[in-house]
């Protein structure tokens, strides 16, 4: 499990007439690029998503959206991976010998 935390880099562009900006939302998607594992909006432009998210592969993705809510360009996306838990040998026991 990890928290994921997303950092967008932005420069700008021109707004359509008649068009506020609203926010960005970023979206998490699992392996089969479909199921959303978790998705925010925010005026930020790093954001720290509330759940850890277990192992596996994702993709990350950030578009702006208009006051309305609809996406103002084309959203942007990296590939991730959280890697399984890291493991050592924990002892389980000590043997004495005397001599």
């Amino acid at each position: 499990m990890a928290k994921v935390t997303a950092v967008l880099a932005t420069s700008p562009a021109v707004l359509p007439a008649g068009v506020l900006f609203g926010q960005y939302k970023y979206t998490i998607l699992a392996a089969d690029g479909l199921t959303v594992v978790q998705s925010m909006l925010s005026t930020a432009t790093s954001v720290t998503f509330a759940s850890d998210v277990p192992a596996g592969s994702y993709t990350a993705s950030a578009v702006a959206v208009d006051s309305a809510g609809a996406d103002l360009g084309t959203a942007v996306s990296v590939a991730f991976t959280v890697p399984a838990a890291a493991t050592f040998d924990a002892p389980t026991s000590v043997t004495v010998t005397l001599s």
